[in-house]
């Protein structure tokens, strides 16, 4: 029995290694009909990048700022879904303020309402001409920024030493919602 499964095992090595000795097919093989395997090979090749190389992703699209004819600057950062924002409606909003740079751009924080509770005020009564006519048109929910020039603002005076005269400031302003009286 040892020596038939010992010629079995020996027939079958050599048929296995007469196939593989066999010469190459002369008909052609098969290419597949789209060239996946060598898109596949060339888009995981890795090759050397240098940091010039490398590209930073850019923002997904920066919203444009609507400049109205006093020099108000603003833009949506939310769009809200509930009540509009008029003139002499009392509302609860949160605010931060920044004095901006000669760019507009954020530069020093001021003071954020985020810090402590949310305002309650009457828009176009005791507030800055600028973040008044800023709230005009906002929909409960929705955040907007604000960039308010000198006169709008607080004017060549200022207000005291936090924001000094001529100051141009940057607002962010959330509208939580209109308060009925």
């Amino acid at each position: 029995m040892k020596k038939v499964l010992g010629w079995l095992v020996l027939s079958m090595v050599l048929t296995c290694s007469a196939m593989t000795a066999e010469e190459p097919r002369e008909e052609p093989i098969e290419q597949p009909k789209t060239d996946t395997t060598q898109k596949a090979v060339k888009d995981t090749t890795m090759k050397e990048t240098s940091l010039k190389d490398v590209s930073v992703p850019k923002p997904a699209v920066e919203i444009p700022w609507t400049t109205n004819k006093s020099g108000l600057k603003w833009r949506e950062k939310i769009v809200g879904k509930g009540t509009e924002a008029k003139m002499n409606m009392p509302v609860n909003c949160h605010y931060t303020v920044w004095l901006s740079d000669k760019d507009g751009k954020k530069a020093k924080l001021i003071q954020s309402s985020k810090d402590t509770q949310s305002l309650q005020c009457t828009i176009g009564q005791g507030l800055i001409v600028g973040w008044s006519e800023g709230m005009v048109g906002m929909k409960e929910g929705g955040t907007r920024e604000l960039i308010v020039p000198p006169a709008i603002g607080y004017g060549a005076s200022g207000r005291g030493e936090m924001i000094p005269g001529n100051s141009t400031l940057y607002f962010e302003i959330e509208f939580l919602n209109e308060v009925k009286k």
